[in-house]
């Protein structure tokens, strides 16, 4: 009888959901909007004003620049992909999503973190090479090399990302339609979730031990080399400046 149960409910599945960000707030939910508002203008001009400035300042069109204004474009984008609806929901209460704009929403906010996670690293070794490799800077740190970073980026993107939207097309959704957030991400949307869903978990703890774990693990690698070098260039200036000072004596 329990097994028949469970067939019932997983033969069903939910395909609107509803996002409840602030749950325990119900009647002033509206006011919230003028904060996150002002919050979201000011993440858009902030951001939109920076790049602007890196793009037409001839003193800043180097590499490292070049990166910051892409961290910032992909800030603007996650954040794209979140606010216009949050804030639909609080003012008009508009928070039903469909689950194809849930996982549309999931894709972009983890393609987002998954590319700045590899951006910040290219950024490390933009700074490993002019620090430990000064002189060859301007050799290996080309635009062509930068293309193909991102290019690389883009792909490492939809090879860790697309798995786990594909995999959430295959859940049936039996549980409940309301995720209490205020956007679809994976443990909201996995908690919905019945049937066997060991696959999708372990495919989820792969790419957060990739992108959390081996990200960060070359960021400190790459971060110790430089500080390394760094530590040598000033304890070498010291050194000469003592053997000078000798001399002089």
């Amino acid at each position: 009888m329990m097994d028949t149960t469970s067939e019932l409910n997983t033969s069903f599945s939910h395909t609107d959901f509803l996002l409840m960000g602030f749950p325990g707030i119900a009647v002033s939910r509206p006011i919230l909007v003028i904060p996150f508002l002002f919050i979201y203008i000011g993440i858009l001009m902030g951001n939109s004003l920076l790049m602007y400035r890196i793009w037409v300042e001839p003193s800043l069109q180097y590499p490292m620049y070049w990166l910051i204004s892409l961290l910032f474009a992909v800030n603007l984008s996650c954040t794209t992909s979140i606010m216009p609806k949050f804030l639909l929901g609080l003012a008009f209460g508009l928070n039903h999503i469909s689950l194809s704009g849930c996982l549309i929403q999931m894709y972009l906010i983890y393609s987002a973190i998954v590319f700045e996670s590899a951006l910040v690293l290219i950024m490390a070794l933009d700074r490993f090479v002019a620090i430990c490799r000064p002189l060859h800077y301007h050799a290996i740190m080309t635009k062509h090399l930068l293309m193909w970073l991102n290019v690389i980026n883009v792909a490492r993107v939809l090879l860790l990302v697309s798995p786990i939207v594909v995999s959430f097309m295959k859940v049936p959704f039996c549980r409940s339609n309301t995720i209490l957030s205020f956007a679809c991400e994976n443990m909201g949307l996995l908690s919905l979730g019945c049937g066997d869903i060991s696959k999708l978990q372990v495919i989820g703890l792969i790419v957060r031990i990739l992108v959390s774990v081996v990200d960060g693990g070359i960021l400190f690698i790459s971060y110790i080399k430089i500080l390394y070098t760094a530590m040598k260039l000033v304890s070498g200036k010291a050194h000469n400046k003592a053997l000078s000072t000798c001399g002089h004596t």
